[in-house]
C-alpha cells in the first residue's frame, strides 16, 4: 500500500504549483512523472497502482495551467516556462534524502518528454545522476493537423491575445479507443482541450532545437 501526500512549490515566477507523492516503505527507488499538454498528475493512478508491491515510490506534478497548479488552463508566456518550472521541480525533489540516496527514473508523457528533454539537454551534471528515463509517445513533432490559420496567425494571437488559449486539436477518439477510458476523460474535470499560442510557438521553436541537442543527453533512455 502507497501513503500518499501533497503539496505545492513555487514555479519559477511564484506561480503555486500542485505536487503529490506515493511511498511505500523500502522502496527500491523514486521515478519522477511529468505528465502531457491538457492532463495532470492524477492521470496516473492507473499505472501507479499497476506498479503498486514492485517497490517504487512516485512523485508527479501538475504543470502551470494544468491540474490543481495555478494559471488559465492552457495558458503559458512562452514553452519556457515549463522547462524553468521543471528544472525546479526537479531540484526540490532531488534535494530529498529519499529520492537522491536511490536510484531515480524519470518518466514523462508527450509534451512532458519535451519539456525533460529540453531541461536534461542543460543540466547535463543530471546525466550524473538519473538512472534511466522513460519517454512516453515524446512530443518531438506535431502529429494533429493544425488549422492553416492557427498556425499562421499564431505569432499575430500572441501578440495582440497572449492570454487566449485555443483548442488543442486532440479528442479523446484519438488517445484512445477504450470507451470506459474515453468516458473518464469526459468526466475529468481537470482535463482540457487547450493551449495558448506561446506555448505552440515554443513548440515549434524547441522540435528543432532539441533535436540538434540530443547528443547531451546521455542518460539510459527508453521511448516508446
Amino acid at each position: 500500500m502507497y501513503k500518499r501526500s501533497e503539496s505545492f512549490f513555487n514555479g519559477y515566477d511564484g506561480t503555486k504549483l500542485f505536487l503529490q507523492s506515493w511511498s511505500t516503505e523500502n522502496a527500491k527507488g523514486t521515478i519522477l512523472f511529468t505528465h502531457g499538454q491538457a492532463e495532470h498528475s492524477e492521470c496516473y493512478l492507473r499505472l501507479i497502482n499497476a506498479l503498486d508491491g514492485q517497490g517504487w515510490n512516485f512523485i508527479g506534478w501538475d504543470l502551470r495551467g494544468h491540474g490543481k497548479s495555478e494559471g488559465i488552463r492552457g495558458y503559458a508566456k512562452d514553452f519556457d516556462e515549463y522547462v524553468l518550472d521543471y528544472k525546479l521541480f526537479l531540484d526540490l525533489t532531488l534535494g530529498l534524502f529519499d529520492v537522491h540516496s536511490k536510484p531515480v527514473i524519470l518518466l514523462a508523457h508527450s509534451m512532458g518528454a519535451l519539456v525533460q528533454t529540453c531541461a536534461l539537454a542543460e543540466k547535463k551534471h543530471l546525466n550524473e545522476i538519473i538512472a534511466g528515463q522513460i519517454l512516453s509517445s515524446p512530443f518531438f513533432g506535431v502529429a494533429v493537423e493544425v488549422p492553416e490559420w492557427k498556425d499562421k496567425g499564431a505569432g499575430l494571437i500572441n501578440s495582440l491575445l497572449p492570454k487566449l488559449a485555443l483548442s488543442n486539436e486532440i479528442k479523446n477518439n484519438l488517445l484512445t479507443r477504450d470507451l470506459d477510458v474515453i468516458r473518464e476523460y469526459e468526466q475529468d474535470a481537470y482535463r482540457h482541450g487547450r493551449i495558448s499560442a506561446g506555448v505552440y510557438l515554443g513548440f515549434k521553436r524547441e522540435f528543432q532545437k532539441n533535436l540538434s541537442r540530443a547528443s547531451d543527453i546521455i542518460i539510459p533512455t527508453l521511448m516508446h
